[in-house]
């Protein structure tokens, strides 16, 4: 699986790059201090450079760990609210079958369920900014022109095309809200579907009796709301950038000049531009992964996480349509 990766993707040009340019920091710095700082006291520097890895170690666990994170937490949300949402569908489909003949109250499910899927799908676009993907009554996918796939990829093509996916029983306000998607950005968006979602549950309170159930059927989506609102807050807190900025210099300071030079004072000039590549690929490795992967929502990315795109047509579309049906 790695090995097919490795070869089938750009990842080789990645690793033959890095360990060329890692090649040539190591051979430039080697023989400026061979040639140049020779009489230097190679036992210290290289007592110094054990001493100030164990700092530099320690701030490097952190800081993988905190890419690794940051990496995942977007996937991650997404994934919980198409889960917390097909929980939620599955309990508004229960109460919609058992109450079939009350033609309110299951008109009432039914927009609840197009509430769900709308929430669901627009909630992408907090993740990929530049998807236009849209819901409509009538499905519109992207066709793909053979002259235009010999210059660009499959993925390049359907991301500049959006594609309208057709589900039922869109209540006109969220058919409103289907048309508005071109221009609005994504928050806006879901604003307006949580301002008909109220609505909505102020007219049940209206049309039905049964104010314990209309409760009840209120509850399945408390989840998708707590989801939703720690996205929007997670998305209103960001870390300084002097912070990054600080942890990158003190890396490049350590990995591209101190490395090298107290690796030439350890075992010399050969040695140095022999193993200091692969020193360096062995710690820099996860960030030339993370640059190499790229987006996790790109439908561009070479490694495949959890692939969102597909996800949410399954969750969204062909689960809860499936669920509905008579």
């Amino acid at each position: 699986m790695i090995g097919r990766q490795f070869l089938a993707t750009n990842l080789w040009i990645w690793w033959i790059g890095s360990l060329f340019a890692f090649f040539l920091i190591g051979l430039i710095w080697a023989s400026l201090f061979e040639y140049y700082f020779a009489g230097w006291n190679t036992q210290l520097i290289a007592v110094a450079g054990a001493s100030l890895s164990l700092i530099v170690g320690s701030v490097y666990s952190t800081f993988l760990s905190s890419m690794t994170r940051n990496y995942l937490s977007g996937p991650t949300s997404y994934a919980r609210l198409l889960v917390a949402i097909c929980h939620a569908g599955d309990a508004i489909a229960g109460y919609y079958s058992v109450r079939d003949g009350d033609e309110d109250f299951s008109k009432s499910m039914i927009d609840l369920k197009s509430v769900l899927q709308h929430l669901g799908f627009y909630s992408y676009r907090l993740f990929s900014e530049t998807n236009a993907d849209r819901l409509g009554e009538k499905e519109s996918r992207p066709t793909l022109p053979i002259s235009l796939l010999s210059t660009e990829s499959i993925a390049s093509v359907i991301d500049s095309t959006p594609t309208i996916y057709a589900v039922s029983n869109i209540p006109p306000e969220l058919m409103q809200i289907n048309n508005d998607a071109i221009k609005n950005n994504a928050w806006e968006l879901i604003y307006s579907i949580r301002i008909f979602y109220y609505a909505r549950i102020a007219r049940m309170r209206n049309e039905l009796s049964d104010l314990e159930l209309i409760e009840r059927s209120m509850k399945p989506l408390n989840s998708v709301w707590q989801i939703l609102e720690e996205i929007e807050v997670s998305g209103q807190i960001h870390e300084p950038k002097i912070f990054q900025l600080h942890i990158q210099a003190l890396f490049m300071l350590y990995f591209f000049v101190w490395i090298p030079v107290s690796t030439w004072a350890a075992i010399g000039w050969i040695g140095t531009i022999i193993i200091y590549p692969f020193i360096a690929m062995a710690f820099l490795g996860i960030a030339i992964y993370n640059a190499w992967i790229g987006d996790p929502f790109h439908s561009n990315r070479p490694a495949l996480i959890f692939d969102l795109y597909a996800k949410r047509e399954q969750y969204i579309i062909n689960h809860m349509e499936e669920k509905f049906k008579k």
